[in-house]
């Protein structure tokens, strides 16, 4: 299965529930109560999705969708046409072709795409970090960066350390996550920026972890972004029909 959605399962069939929950936590916490920053506000453009782990790579394309009030919903049309549908605390994977596909409830609440998260925590004025748990110790200024240090939610010390976020002219360059340990696991960088009306998104995203033996590196790159107040029609489109044989995956 060479598509979006395999990459999402293989991913997360190379780590524990607790370990892949980690890398989630570390990445500013992938949650969807972050998009309320954005309420009202809509961002859809192209993207390619690559993803590696060990020595294997899996890469996509499509168009992405973002609502705040109308979930997210993905058109992947690389390798294999599929339309992916995040909504509530289920993922919907649909096969226009076989009119079949899953339905992947998640039992640790709302689900997102993590890498697109990213970006979107990205626009907000902490990286969404304060609304995750994390509490700011202190900043430093070097040349034209600024240096933020954050400890971690006090009941997820056992598995997480310290953070730490650059800023430049107010755009988010990078986070560095550790362990409790003091080690480095995690490796963020947000680059080519992009404005619209006050609204900022980063084109480019990278995320390498290396929490586990295996070296997982995720990396996006968006083109024709549009920041706007409300979606294009053909957003409305991407719906599962009511005869789809749908079925259920329980991760």
């Amino acid at each position: 299965m060479n598509s979006l959605s395999s990459i999402l399962i293989i991913v997360k069939k190379y780590f524990s529930h607790r370990n892949y929950m980690r890398i989630v936590l570390i990445a500013a916490v992938c949650l969807v109560p972050t998009f309320s920053v954005l309420a009202g506000n809509t961002i859809f453009g192209s993207f390619d999705l690559s993803v590696s782990w060990g020595e294997k790579t899996n890469v996509s394309n499509g168009i992405i969708y973002y609502n705040e009030n109308k979930s997210l919903k993905i058109r992947v049309s690389s390798p294999n046409e599929q339309w992916m549908i995040f909504e509530g605390d289920t993922l919907y994977i649909y096969y226009p072709s076989t009119n079949s596909g899953m339905k992947i409830p998640s039992i640790k609440g709302e689900v997102t795409l993590p890498i697109f998260q990213l970006a979107v925590n990205a626009s907000t004025e902490d990286a969404g970090l304060a609304d995750a748990g994390y509490k700011l110790e202190k900043t430093s200024v070097s040349g034209d960066s600024i240096i933020a240090e954050w400890a971690p939610p006090e009941a997820a010390r056992s598995i997480l350390g310290d953070l730490t976020s650059v800023y430049i002219q107010d755009s988010l360059i990078s986070i560095a996550s550790t362990n409790p340990k003091g080690e480095n696991v995690l490796q963020q960088t947000y680059t080519h920026w992009i404005a619209n009306k006050g609204r900022f998104f980063p084109c480019r995203v990278k995320s390498t972890n290396t929490a586990s033996d295996v070296v997982v590196i995720e990396s996006i790159e968006f083109s024709d972004v549009i920041l706007s107040s409300e979606l294009p029609p053909e957003a409305d489109e991407i719906l599962i029909p009511p005869d789809a044989v749908m079925t259920t995956i329980e991760m």
